[in-house]
């Protein structure tokens, strides 16, 4: 798969969005079983409960307005999580 995953903490706007949200969540899953590349609370407000995320695929991102720094711990991370996606399909 190889996907340029984004880093938690990144703030991004949507196509047709109004207000930017910050990614809080990869590879998510909807209570229909559909999965989604990303989940995401508005910024600033953050997160208030279970029904303020938003979930959401890479395509739909139209600006990317703050991308959060890499660690270690997160390239460790995408390289799991690559592996996981990879299986699951």
């Amino acid at each position: 798969m190889n996907k340029n995953w984004l880093p938690l903490g990144t703030t991004v706007l949507l196509k047709n969005g109004t207000q930017p949200i910050m990614i809080v969540g990869r590879y998510q899953q909807n209570s229909e079983g559909k999965v989604f590349d990303y989940s995401g609370v508005l910024n600033p407000q953050g997160f208030e409960d279970s029904q303020s995320m938003y979930l959401f695929d890479a395509e739909k991102i139209e600006q990317v307005l703050f991308k959060a720094h890499v660690t270690e711990f997160e390239k460790e991370f995408i390289t799991r999580l690559e592996e996981f996606v990879s299986s699951d399909k």
